[in-house]
């Protein structure tokens, strides 16, 4: 039993680590408001926070797909953290 929960944990820690990587990607190709806008945001725990609480608005310009990608990995990551942090073994 342990060793099957230990597999899910594992897979969730990889891909949770996995997720910063196209987190990363996206805010280098962002427009330069968007980047300027989280150069103040220091941590990491606190950019994926802020990332998750972003509002993309309409899917009219690059800012808005940009925050609506960030929105949605940022917050597959907290679901990950979650699971992570209530898997029992």
């Amino acid at each position: 039993m342990i060793r099957h929960t230990k597999i899910a944990r594992d897979a969730a820690v990889k891909a949770k680590t996995q997720a910063m990587q196209p987190l990363k990607s996206i805010i280098v190709s962002a427009p330069a408001d968007l980047r300027e806008r989280l150069e103040g945001i220091h941590g990491r725990v606190t950019l994926v926070h802020h990332w998750a609480a972003l509002r993309p608005g309409p899917m009219t310009s690059t800012t808005a797909s940009a925050k609506a990608a960030l929105r949605a990995i940022a917050r597959r990551r907290l679901m990950l953290h979650q699971e992570i942090d209530t898997t029992v073994l």
